[in-house]
């Protein structure tokens, strides 16, 4: 099923007016960042593995970091959206927290088939 557009989609730097946490934004794009998590694997107190992992957080800024076997460093990639508020503050959110008022209108855009077997 291909789905057309009634209008020529225009490729630019749109925003695209939304909801934050109950605050008017304007949505920018996504963004994909990386994360780093870390596991301490040893027995230790709170205090010694929150130092740990503060230190192995320093490391991993090296571009060749050296983690201990004791410790365990995950990579994962975040989505996340760049949002701007009304006092023009920017922000990163979680995309949840993100609700597009415009939806209606974009969606009133596309020349929907008739039905799901078209």
């Amino acid at each position: 099923m291909t789905l057309l557009p009634k209008k020529a989609i225009e490729v630019g730097p749109e925003l695209r007016p939304c909801w934050v946490r109950g605050q008017k934004a304007l949505f920018h794009r996504w963004a994909v960042t990386d994360d780093i998590i870390l596991s301490v694997s040893t027995f230790a107190s709170p205090d010694q593995r929150e130092r740990l992992q503060r230190e192995l957080a320093e490391e991993l800024t090296n571009p060749a970091p050296i983690i201990p076997n004791f410790a365990k460093a995950t990579k994962v990639e975040k989505v996340t959206g760049l949002v701007e508020f009304e006092d023009g503050h920017m922000e990163r959110v979680n995309p949840e927290q993100v609700c597009f008022i415009d939806t209606i209108d974009r969606l009133a855009e596309i020349a929907w088939p008739d039905s799901e077997e078209e």
